[in-house]
């Protein structure tokens, strides 16, 4: 008899599990999901690529700059991207559902440009420095004076001989 009491208890409960197809699932905020890049933000330092453990993320240089493409059929959604990013121009998601069929494997993936910065005195693109140190002088998007502008090795030697014979800038 203990049975159908529980029996009939169980059907009085509400359900435990979502109703998915007819409803849209409840995803938790912390959940780790698909990866999106911010492309201001970007400076194109490679560290993503480096971290990425199923190489989902590829870099290839362009003229104005470098082009950064998430395979998101490729992605374990670890995040590690986003935490080892320096700029945070990285960023997860709480966006799981990413399913497709496999003909479409290819066509999952987004792709951003993060264009190079000038220097200010002659106007010569800057590549970002490789090798896990990126220097403030690059990196930083506000500028609060010209002293603190990009410039290319050129360009800051010739400030710094200027600094040191005391001419002013």
């Amino acid at each position: 008899m203990g049975f159908l009491k529980k029996i009939i208890s169980n059907l009085l409960k509400p359900p435990r599990t979502e109703a998915f197809p007819f409803a849209p699932p409840q995803t938790p905020a912390s959940y780790r999901g698909k990866v999106v890049v911010t492309a201001e933000k970007c400076v194109g330092c490679s560290t993503c690529a480096r971290v990425c453990v199923s190489s989902a993320i590829d870099l290839v240089e362009e003229k104005d700059g470098i082009a950064l493409t998430i395979w998101h059929s490729k992605c374990t959604f670890c995040g590690l991207c986003a935490y080892y990013c320096p700029t945070d121009a990285m960023t997860v998601t709480n966006e799981w559902d990413l399913s497709h069929r496999n003909e479409q494997k290819f066509a999952i993936a987004d792709t951003i440009v993060a264009k190079y910065q000038v220097c200010v005195d002659c106007g010569e693109a800057l590549m970002v420095p490789h090798g896990g140190v990126i220097s403030s002088s690059i990196i930083g998007h506000e500028r609060l004076n010209q002293k603190d502008a990009p410039r290319c090795n050129k360009c800051r030697r010739v400030q710094k001989a200027r600094q040191i014979a005391g001419v002013r800038i």
